[in-house]
């Protein structure tokens, strides 16, 4: 049953077939240049395609103000790959690229040269400018059509993806009615970057929510890391074994599990589906649960169960709702599953901890008794359909919701241990190396001014791991784009749940201590600190135009060294005196509190290490920091905390950094 344990707990990357060639013809000019590209300034552009073996390529940029280095040539290799570098270009254009290998040939057109950013991380940067604040008014005001966007589709991959995988990637220019889709962080940096700069800016949008860095870092870099040798070698199995079924069988995965699950499946055998029969009894072998729960917490399963459940419950609809459609809401769910309404199958998810809706057709829907089933796959104590009651529910088309939550029927499926090995796959679930294999590798040797990160939520439970894996994954990626300390600009963890009454561990806290060493540690990174512009309640704050503004002051300041005022107080040192603690800050000019109050956030401690909080006062470009029940200090810690109150900040406005002047265990750091 290990077997069959993996198929859930690893399901990562593509299904085989994505794995092949995505066109029988391999284009002659890589879909990362066609029509709108921004292609890099100041700098030789890389530039690939595919011809016949051996053919000879030429590859011309033609337009206004162009230096004669704007032609240059390649021979395609034995695989038909060739590549070749073009430039140094000045800012500019439209311009129009050619690409002619004998009678083959490509044009692109309304080509700009400026600068081009790579945008990548977990949903805050794939988040559009659709959902910012004010998002109607950005949209309308968003004539920026030398600010373009090619975004990168998800792409999970079992191993790296040939560059022409990108066949269906396109550059768009920013208009009003475009800028939706485009990544709210990457468009407002944008933006800045381009009114202050007034070159042409590129994004390249890599970007999947809910994923962990590991997934965008190359097995060759993570393998030698003791902590991942391990996860990389399953991975790399499980895709072995993929590709072993897919070649035995014939079939492809889709198929193959729904025809286990209706040999092994009791509930599952029939079409429809015998125990999500409206007319199928109840009455023995089913039990009582109230949900949303937790099932194992509500003693509703076998503490070690793991297998199939099902869940079933009656429900009543007003006349009006007869041969409707409507949205069926399960909340979260957890894990995989799938759902009937009135006998009829309404689809199935397999992502094992997602928000559940479920379109239901026109006409499954009636007047009177209604009956909702859910199949389950339970694999370990967090199974079952949680969130918040009121939202679990029915809705009819054009009718009030029909609340689900309360008393649902259960009954046991099959159990794993008793039945034979599922199919397995490794798509749905973003996993280890995946990303990187699918949306970073087809990009590579792409020539940028930097690339934009924004990502650490998904792996808050291992802080002290980031300190060495987001370097780790940054000179993975400098390596192989092969442009020397490509900048790196890192969006710091923001403000986010219930703020606590006491000085606290905080794995927030520890993650921003993470990205701050990284970006002090690393040559070329920096760090835009957003501590004060996140939402207790939403962990996909709507206010991505300061996000983008600090990352473009960065930018500024460290890419194009401007004289910006980029930083808010950085810490540098401190000093006991008496029954205080004196703080030095970097970027002191100006130093003050934010809403002209007293300063909070500081907490401090003595030898016991334990945290009071602190009364703080400003003394010129220091800050004094004290306790009456801490009388021999020894550390401070400031905004350290998940949503810490802070309102230190100097003559920018910009907030002070997160810091603590101590190193002792606590909290998530294996110290």
């Amino acid at each position: 049953m290990k077997f069959l344990h993996l198929f859930f707990l690893l399901a990562v990357a593509v299904s085989v077939s994505a794995v092949e060639p995505v066109a029988a013809t391999r284009p002659l000019l890589s879909p990362l240049f066609g029509d709108h590209t921004v292609l890099q300034r100041d700098r030789p552009a890389v530039l690939w395609g595919w011809a016949d073996p051996g053919a000879a390529v030429t590859v011309t940029l033609r337009g206004p103000n162009l230096p004669a280095n704007a032609t240059a040539t390649a021979v395609a290799g034995t695989d038909g790959r060739w590549l070749t570098r073009l430039g140094p270009l000045p800012a500019g254009g439209p311009h129009v690229l050619e690409a002619a290998a004998g009678i083959r040939c490509s044009t692109s057109t309304d080509v700009l040269v400026g600068d081009v950013w790579l945008c990548s991380g977990q949903s805050n940067m794939e988040f559009t400018v659709s959902g910012a604040k004010d998002a109607a008014a950005e949209k309308a005001a968003a004539n920026w059509p030398r600010i373009r966007q090619l975004a990168v589709g998800r792409v999970i991959a079992g191993e790296p993806q040939p560059q022409q995988a990108l066949s269906s990637a396109k550059w768009v220019a920013c208009t009003p009615g475009t800028v939706s889709n485009f990544t709210a962080v990457g468009y407002f940096f944008a933006r800045q970057v381009h009114q202050d700069l007034q070159v042409p800016i590129g994004l390249v949008n890599s970007s999947y929510g809910g994923t962990r860095a590991e997934c965008w870092v190359s097995p060759e870099a993570l393998s030698p890391m003791p902590e991942f040798a391990a996860p990389v070698t399953r991975f790399q199995e499980l895709v072995a074994r993929c590709r072993e079924q897919q070649a035995r069988t014939g079939k492809d995965y889709d198929t193959l599990i729904r025809e286990w699950y209706r040999a092994n499946d009791p509930g599952s055998a029939g079409d429809p589906a015998p125990w999500a029969d409206p007319e199928a009894s109840t009455a023995a072998d089913w039990r009582d649960v109230t949900l949303p729960a937790k099932l194992k917490e509500a003693k509703a399963v076998p503490p070690d169960f793991t297998g199939t459940i099902w869940l079933r419950r009656d429900f009543n609809l007003p006349a009006e709702a007869a041969g409707k459609g409507g949205m069926l809401n399960l909340i979260r769910v957890k894990d995989m599953n799938a759902a009937w309404i009135n006998g009829k199958s309404v689809g199935d998810s397999e992502s094992v901890n997602w928000f559940r809706k479920q379109r239901v057709p026109a006409g499954l829907l009636r007047a009177g008794r209604n009956t909702v089933a859910v199949r389950l796959v339970c694999l370990d104590g967090e199974c079952g359909l949680t969130g918040k009651a009121e939202e679990l529910a029915l809705t009819p088309e054009g009718l009030p919701p029909a609340p689900l939550a309360g008393v649902w029927k259960l009954r046991l499926g099959t159990a794993f241990a008793a039945a034979p090995p599922a199919p397995v796959r490794y798509d749905r679930v973003p996993g280890i190396t995946s990303l990187y294999n699918g949306m970073i590798a087809p990009l590579l040797p792409l020539t940028l001014t930097g690339i934009l990160w924004y990502q650490g939520e998904s792996n808050t439970d291992a802080a002290w791991q980031y300190r060495t894996l987001l370097p780790a994954l940054i000179r993975d990626w400098r390596g192989r784009l092969e442009q020397g300390d490509l900048p790196f600009l890192v969006v710091q963890l923001p403000n986010h749940m219930g703020r606590g009454t006491r000085p606290e561990m905080s794995a927030w806290a520890e993650m921003r201590e993470a990205q701050s060493l990284t970006a002090r540690q690393v040559p070329n990174c920096g760090l835009a600190i957003t501590i004060d512009i996140g939402e207790a309640d939403n962990v996909h704050p709507l206010n991505k135009q300061d996000v983008g503004k600090r990352l473009a002051l960065t930018a500024e300041a460290q890419v194009y060294r401007l004289p910006v005022a980029a930083s808010g107080p950085r810490f540098r040192a401190q000093t006991v005196e008496g029954g205080a603690i004196r703080l030095a800050f970097d970027d002191a000019v100006g130093l003050k509190s934010a809403d002209g109050k007293e300063l909070v956030g500081f907490a401090i401690a003595g030898s016991d290490r334990k945290f009071k909080w602190a009364t703080a006062r400003l003394d010129g470009v220091a800050v004094v920091v004290s306790a009456p029940d801490v009388a021999a200090p020894l550390a401070v810690r400031y905004a350290w905390a998940n949503n810490p109150a802070c309102n230190l900040t100097n003559a920018t406005g910009l907030p002070a950094a997160p810091f603590r002047t101590d190193d002792w265990p606590g909290g998530t750091s294996p110290k």
